[in-house]
């Protein structure tokens, strides 16, 4: 949604983050944002707030990224072994005792980067969860 202080000339030059006056904004309070469109995103979202009685919700400390996890390991242990070698690059040593460890991590970043991982453990048997927080 953009409202009155929207600019992207910046973004348009190849400045990071360079959109100013923009804001994403659910679908519950879309009508109430989209009313105060001429006003700037700031004091807009203040409004939306103030008028539905919306608190915002402090920061909290998460993970840096989302986590692929081996919750588990299923009946095809070899198989899953070998996903898990290949997907951490770990010795057969430590993916052994990860295997025997779970729940553990096998992968972080965005869930696009590790769904090939995801996908080939579920079709293995294993069941994996991705952690948010």
């Amino acid at each position: 949604m953009a409202f009155g202080d929207y600019d992207d000339s910046a973004s348009r030059k190849g400045v990071v983050p360079g959109v100013v006056g923009v804001a994403w904004i659910c679908a519950e309070h879309l009508a109430a944002a989209r009313q105060r469109a001429p006003m700037p995103a700031e004091e807009a979202i203040r409004s939306v707030r103030d008028s539905l009685g919306v608190v915002p919700q402090p920061l909290c400390e998460g993970k840096a990224n989302p986590e692929l996890l081996l919750i588990d390991v299923g009946r095809n242990r070899a198989k899953v072994f070998a996903i898990i070698r290949e997907a951490t690059d770990l010795s057969p040593e430590k993916a052994r005792d990860l295997l025997n460890n779970v729940p553990a991590k096998i992968s972080e970043g965005w869930p696009v980067e590790f769904e090939v991982w995801r996908q080939a453990l579920c079709e293995a048997g294993a069941i994996v969860e991705i952690c948010w927080d």
